[in-house]
């Protein structure tokens, strides 16, 4: 069997492991090198020149599409960018990305890009590449569908996976929801608990008008909130019941406002 020769570049040492871990579970793929920066990782694909490489987009001494722009057209593996900021799509479009993964992400999803990356792969060594920007763009582009009555239906408990059985946690109990590469930490009165799902996935559960995401990487139960504070002039910080605080981004601001907080 041919091994899909691959890179691994990410800033980030979770992330890193992350991304690794769940290529191990594919025997077709070969991790040829594991990059922590920029300059690395232009170094380790030029020498490797490998079949594909999974490239972080933000990086201290050089992003992501910095790194391509250092790589010699004769070097042209397939890129699956990931990266925790949804603006770079357009961007990672032009730059010919093969495909583009948002942090946190399913299992599931990432499973899915491996197989058309070795569907893609197969096609190039048998000469029959065609690099299908389309089906890319699908996928950050949901079909609008209407329905006359739409119900929205929310979670009352959410199941959480551990070692030898799983927990049931209340969600009246839930006092915030963070997310950290791969996992989330879902905090309540009592204790914390670790679950792999994205945070998009679980806030699709959880009824709006009780929870707020303040954050890309937080959401709170709004019956938790002590106090809201001005941390800089242009920014302001959460404060709960347990004393933990969160910062406020500029969308995370309206949509408190807009549950009358602001």
């Amino acid at each position: 069997m041919i091994k899909i020769r691959t890179i691994i570049v990410d800033d980030e040492k979770v992330a890193r492991e992350g991304v690794s871990m769940l290529l191990s579970k594919d025997s077709e793929f070969e991790v040829l090198d594991i990059c922590a920066n920029g300059k690395q990782a232009v170094e380790s694909i030029m020498h490797y020149e490998p079949d594909a490489v999974f490239l972080d987009i933000q990086m201290p001494d050089m992003n992501g599409f910095e790194v391509l722009n250092k790589l010699p057209n004769t070097v042209s593996p397939l890129i699956i960018f990931i990266t925790a900021f949804d603006q770079y799509a357009i961007k990672a479009f032009e730059a010919s990305a093969f495909d583009y993964l948002l942090k946190p992400f399913e299992d599931d999803r990432f499973f899915d890009v491996l197989k058309r990356t070795k569907k893609q792969i197969s096609m190039i060594k048998s000469g029959k590449y065609s690099q299908n920007i389309e089906d890319l763009v699908k996928q950050f582009t949901k079909p609008v569908e209407k329905t006359e009555e739409p119900v929205e239906e929310f979670t009352n408990r959410i199941l959480v996976k551990r070692e030898g059985g799983v927990t049931f946690i209340d969600v009246k109990d839930v006092i915030a929801i963070e997310a950290s590469d791969y996992y989330l930490k879902i905090i309540t009165s009592i204790d914390e608990h670790i679950m792999r799902k994205s945070l998009n996935s679980i806030q699709e559960k959880l009824d709006n008008n009780q929870f707020v995401r303040i954050h890309r990487s937080t959401i709170i139960n709004i019956d938790y909130i002590q106090s809201i504070e001005k941390y800089t002039v242009d920014e302001h910080i959460v404060i709960l019941k347990n004393n933990n605080r969160y910062r406020i981004s500029k969308s995370g601001r309206k949509n408190l406002k807009d549950r009358f907080l602001l």
